[in-house]
């Protein structure tokens, strides 16, 4: 197995990929140098600190490798990991890490809780330190959502009220329709009367005169009061 010098370390680090042979392999030659776990840990924050998405999943396979397979040697990673992994886990809960690196960092939580590699507040810590700003960031998002929905009640209240006034302009003018054409069927029902009036006295008109007529002498039965009379004389005969 090759020496430890800070430059082997780093060129081990650098060629450091995902795969379990990568990762065991690495993680085997830091647990045979773990007199240097001090600079090992520094030299994996540092690169934790500057890496990608995947390679700080890579670092954190690693380190959980490191420290479930080195316990039964000595606990010097257990413990110096410890504040090196708060902010590994506060670094990662910032980025927009995609879902599979979070289920993924989720699991490494849940194995170092159900195998008692930390204790279960140690691992609340992380868990918390982790999920914060995830916890942000959905509460943000919540937070939008919910003044997207304010918007679009507002506007509906505001097209509600719209409506309303509309209704009630329509509800005026209809009631406004409405007493005028009581006003007009009053004036037809008052001018009906007068017409029944009127012709209630035409009628009695038309009986009187009926009466009336009669009541007349026949004129045919009238005797002929000119029979025997001299005629009467003609225009021109009285100017002569």
């Amino acid at each position: 197995m090759a020496g430890f010098t800070e430059a082997v370390l780093q060129r081990k680090l650098d060629d450091l990929n995902e795969s379990q042979q990568s990762i065991q392999t690495l993680s085997l030659w830091l647990i045979h140098h773990r007199k240097h776990h001090q600079l090992i840990i520094k030299t994996w924050a540092k690169e934790m600190s500057k890496g990608s998405e995947v390679q700080k999943l890579t670092l954190m396979y690693l380190a959980n490798d490191v420290i479930q397979n080195s316990k039964k040697k000595g606990p010097e990673y257990t413990k110096e990991f410890i504040p090196v992994l708060m902010r590994a886990f506060q670094i990662i809960g910032s980025m927009a890490t995609s879902p599979r690196t979070r289920q993924k960092l989720d699991r490494i939580l849940q194995i170092w809780e159900e195998r008692l590699v930390y204790d279960k507040k140690t691992v609340e810590e992380f868990r918390k330190i982790f999920h914060q700003n995830n916890d942000k960031e959905q509460a943000m998002k919540l937070a939008e959502r919910v003044n997207d929905a304010v918007e679009l009640l507002q506007d509906y209240n505001q097209r509600l009220l719209q409506e309303l006034e509309e209704r009630k302009k329509v509800t005026q003018m209809l009631r406004d329709y409405a007493i005028s054409q009581k006003q007009l069927l009053q004036q037809a029902e008052n001018r009906l009367e007068e017409y029944k009036e009127k012709l209630i006295k035409v009628e009695q008109v038309r009986h009187e005169v009926v009466s009336h007529l009669s009541n007349l002498p026949d004129l045919k039965q009238l005797p002929d009061v000119t029979s025997g009379l001299a005629p009467l004389p003609a225009a021109n005969d009285l100017f002569i």
